[in-house]
């Protein structure tokens, strides 16, 4: 029985149909059985033994005769191979083929866009009317602050200076923090 390397030079240096035919026989079953345990497909997995194959042939290792451990080297192309299976199953889980899923998922997600639009005002409104009930100082540098203003320009509206407006916008966070979470 020849080894492999030597089928392999057969093959590479002659074209020996047959020899090349002798390393895939050889390996057919072991491979097929590699891909098994992570692929239930039975036509995947010949799929897989055979690109395999096609990349071993295409590979430029095997055409500069630059394979010294051809079994080594046989599965750890299938390994890349399983590795490229597992991507492209992923990938395409994620996928949406049906058009009718497509106007199902449009029409949840507009129906969930308008719940969101309604808790949002339902939200601003509780702030709303929390922030009626604070103190009057640190209800209007909070006003100040939502209109987008710096603590310096709340600081000068209020005539009080720019840490002040800092302890007033804190407790006011804090005070609103109570009253929402009730």
């Amino acid at each position: 029985m020849l080894t492999n390397e030597a089928l392999l030079l057969a093959y590479i240096r002659r074209d020996d149909a047959f020899a090349f035919l002798a390393l895939f026989k050889r390996y057919e079953r072991r491979l097929a059985s590699f891909f098994r345990k992570g692929v239930s497909d039975q036509e995947d997995c010949r799929d897989l033994v055979q690109q395999t194959y096609t990349d071993l042939l295409d590979s430029k290792a095997f055409k500069s005769n630059g394979i010294k451990d051809f079994e080594k080297f046989l599965f750890k192309l299938a390994f890349y191979k399983r590795c490229e299976y597992y991507r492209s199953k992923q990938k395409n889980a994620h996928e949406v083929v049906d058009s009718e899923q497509v106007k199902q998922l449009g029409q949840i997600a507009y129906i969930s866009e308008l719940a969101l639009l309604e808790l949002k005002e339902q939200r601003l409104q509780r702030l709303q009317q929390a922030i009626v009930l604070l103190p009057q100082q640190q209800q209007k540098a909070t006003l100040l602050q939502l209109q987008g203003k710096k603590y310096d320009e709340i600081a000068v509206a209020m005539g009080i200076s720019a840490t002040n407006v800092g302890t007033l916008i804190n407790r006011a966070r804090q005070r609103l923090r109570k009253m929402l979470n009730t």
